[in-house]
């Protein structure tokens, strides 16, 4: 896993120098995806493992070594590096799959990293938190995985509270322009429970898109927790339904 890391690291170092240096325009944006979908397989590999969730993104130091494999930034040199890339990123893909694989011939990063002091290929990962001294066994798996529990929790309930918000602003609309004898009534159904399941899919599909899991394996939606952010709004509009009788009924 540390490996894999290390490698796509590399790759997305340099898939940022050629933007910076202006080569490869063509081939960019489909290794930007690719990176940005191996990216998301990486953390759910961390999360299923209970490891922690690596650090993708190239430092400035990084990236600027990796110009270095673009060479004079000749077309031979830069249709190498791609090449490069392009082997890596499958190689990453191998290791994620479980199969035996070799990265591009990234030599030249290496060397330049050499001459930079940038420790390459194996660019380090977060480390995990020791235990103390006295933890018994199985404490810091245990608390790697919590974190990573949470982190993916808090991933999902911002996705999900992204299509709540919306769904409270047409509540509070519909609540400040109906009438409270009639209009709110009959747009209760549309309010309490249509928009707050569209809100739901739309999270619930959304996860799925950003975050796919790799052959043999579900996305952690954390559908629950995703009704409970969805029917926030629904609380909101009840307290400000009930803030309203007691309003007319001492008024």
């Amino acid at each position: 896993m540390a490996q894999a890391v290390a490698w796509h690291r590399q790759v997305a170092a340099m898939v940022e120098a050629a933007d910076r240096a202006g080569v490869a325009p063509d081939k960019l944006p489909g290794l930007r995806q690719r990176i940005q979908t191996q990216a998301g397989r990486l953390t759910q590999a961390a999360t299923r493992s209970g490891s922690p969730l690596p650090a993708l993104i190239p430092t400035p130091a990084e990236i600027a070594v990796a110009a270095a494999a673009f060479g004079d930034l000749s077309a031979e040199a830069v249709a190498q590096a791609v090449r490069t890339i392009e082997t890596t990123l499958a190689a990453v893909d191998a290791t994620l799959e479980g199969r035996a694989a070799e990265p591009g011939d990234l030599s030249s990063l290496a060397e330049a990293a050499a001459g930079a002091s940038v420790e390459t290929p194996g660019i380090p990962t977060q480390p995990a938190p020791e235990p103390a001294p006295d933890a018994p066994a199985g404490t810091t798996s245990a608390a790697v995985g919590g974190q990573a529990r949470r982190s993916v929790g808090l991933r999902n309930a911002a996705i999900y509270g992204a299509y709540a918000v919306p769904v409270l602003a047409v509540q509070v609309f519909l609540f400040v322009l109906l009438d409270e004898a009639d209009g709110l009534p009959a747009a209760a159904p549309l309010c309490l429970l249509v928009l707050p399941a569209l809100a739901f899919l739309a999270g619930y599909l959304t996860i799925g898109a950003l975050f796919p899991a790799p052959p043999g394996e579900t996305v952690n939606r954390t559908p629950r927790l995703g009704v409970v952010v969805c029917l926030i709004p629904n609380l909101l509009l009840c307290v400000g339904f009930v803030t309203l009788l007691v309003r007319n009924f001492l008024g």
